[in-house]
């Protein structure tokens, strides 16, 4: 019997293979049934032929004083049915039961021969439904089965796929104009920063009305400059698999070399703890970026004298890494969106100098070596950022 692999619909409605077989049970079986009725009616209508023969009359002759008694016969009650009534009585009867019989079977048949055929015919949306279901906006390259038969199927699946390319295509513009707006901008503002960093080193001591804007305006550089490289990166397309193995300590202790001062210079602690002998495959500057993204979030939104903790840790055929901080959390109705580009969770956090782009472009890199990152957080408590990475040997080739 084919699977049901049709996606259940809301609660209290039946399945739309559930309704087919109702449907075409009930078809089968209501004629089946009034059939059966007026089949009935007619045998309890029948007549039942009489009985034909009859027993002669007995005459007994007893001599009493000369008188003559009537002749004796047998009483009605004792008169025999003949055979032939019997036999069509008999066949009567078990028409009737033959018949109620018949339509139980019709209608466990008719039922179970619909599910099966309900299952097979319904099938292929099974195929759709799960081929759907992979596309989002990070693998819109998953297509709609069509299958072999030209039906309606068919099309369903060839006009789902030309709005797949559509989308895809659109996508695919947009980020060919992200990217190609960024890297059009990283070279005007690389020139004005460096431009600006050497007025400033030149500028006389006495010029202080001139050096205040622009120190001003060397920062906003800076951050533009940034905003551009955060933008082409998201817009860049994956990296292929990369085939180096890499030691997971190698690439933590040099994240947490890179935000040191950063540490530092808002007064929080900094630890690691975990295993040492455990090894990813991928990229090792990419996976540097991953979690100096996520120390440098948990750094800024952390509460004076707070602490970060990255825990390292082998679970089943995976690779754990934890990074937990005291900062001051995340409200649990925004924790579904702190992945999104431009997404900054709370308003307290909006003084900070980000965009919301650090933690898309986690989500990002952990796609691309074929990982997840999830997030968990108590508001006035502290976040827990876990990304988990599968495992590769240390001894294992390309």
């Amino acid at each position: 019997m084919p699977s049901d692999r049709r996606a259940h619909p809301g609660r209290g409605r039946p399945t739309l293979r559930f309704r087919l077989t109702l449907w075409a049970t009930a078809a089968l079986v209501l004629p089946s049934a009034l059939l059966v009725l007026l089949l009935n009616i007619g045998t309890a209508l029948a007549p039942v032929p009489p009985s034909a023969v009859s027993p002669p009359a007995v005459r007994v002759s007893i001599a009493s004083g000369g008188a003559t008694v009537p002749p004796l016969s047998a009483p009605s009650a004792m008169a025999p049915v003949s055979s032939e009534a019997s036999v069509q009585h008999y066949m009567l009867r078990n028409l009737q039961v033959l018949s109620l019989i018949g339509l139980v079977l019709i209608l466990v048949l008719a039922g179970a021969s619909t599910y099966v055929v309900s299952g097979w015919a319904l099938n292929p949306l099974g195929d759709i439904q799960d081929a759907i279901r992979r596309v989002d906006a990070h693998h819109l390259h998953a297509r709609v089965p069509t299958g072999a038969r030209r039906d309606e199927m068919h099309a369903l699946a060839r006009s789902l796929n030309g709005m797949l390319d559509g989308l895809q295509a659109a996508f695919t513009q947009q980020e060919r104009f992200v990217a190609d707006a960024s890297h059009e901008l990283r070279t005007p503002l690389a020139m004005m920063r460096t431009t600006l960093d050497i007025v400033l080193t030149e500028t006389p001591g006495n010029s202080e009305g001139y050096r205040q804007p622009l120190e001003s305006l060397n920062r906003s550089a800076r951050r533009l400059e940034r905003l551009a490289n955060d933008l082409l990166e998201l817009a860049a397309p994956p990296l292929g698999t990369a085939s180096d193995v890499i030691a997971l300590g190698l690439v933590l202790e040099e994240a947490l070399g890179g935000v040191a001062a950063l540490a530092r210079d808002h007064g929080i602690a900094v630890s690691q703890s975990g295993q040492a002998d455990i090894y990813v495959r991928g990229h090792f500057w990419r996976l540097v970026r991953l979690f100096s993204n996520l120390l440098i979030n948990a750094i800024k939104y952390n509460r004076p004298s707070g602490s970060v903790t990255v825990y390292a840790e082998r679970a089943d055929d995976a690779a754990l890494v934890r990074v937990v901080d005291t900062g001051i959390g995340i409200a649990s109705d925004q924790v579904a969106t702190i992945f999104d580009r431009f997404t900054r969770a709370e308003a307290s956090r909006s003084h900070k100098d980000g965009f919301g782009l650090g933690l898309a472009i986690v989500a990002k890199i952990a796609r691309e070596h074929g990982g997840a990152v999830t997030v968990i957080s108590t508001p006035g408590r502290g976040t827990e950022f876990c990304v988990r990475l599968p495992l590769a040997e240390a001894n294992s080739e390309a």
